[in-house]
């Protein structure tokens, strides 16, 4: 059985799995979704949740902050002066204690920081 999309009526009915149309329709809605978030650097208000505003900036393309490094930091900031988001932050950040290469089973000594 088909999903159909109640604003747009775009038909989903591409797999023989009802529930797959039906994830299918879900994800579209957000399509729909308003565009009512702002950047936090930038003010840029063209996001659809908090997600699609982080994601613009941790991208290095905010105009504001360019730069992967450069958005990190204003993340960090941020997030030190707002106390709502303050909770989130680990105060002595961890380093990595695994290399990560697919041919090393065991932990390295080596350490590799944020």
């Amino acid at each position: 059985m088909a999903a159909v999309c109640h604003i747009c009526y775009r038909v989903f009915n591409n797999h023989w799995n009802q529930r797959v149309n039906e994830n299918s329709l879900q994800q579209h809605m957000q399509v729909h979704q308003p565009r009512n978030v702002s950047c936090p650097m930038c003010g840029d208000t063209r996001f659809r949740n908090y997600g699609n505003a982080t994601q613009h900036l941790e991208s290095g393309f905010c105009p504001n902050c360019p730069g992967r490094d450069n958005a990190r930091r204003a993340i960090i900031d941020f997030s030190m002066r707002n106390p709502a988001a303050r909770q989130f932050l680990n105060m002595r950040p961890a380093a990595l204690t695994y290399c990560g290469d697919s041919d090393c089973e065991e932990e390295c000594d080596e350490e590799f920081p944020f």
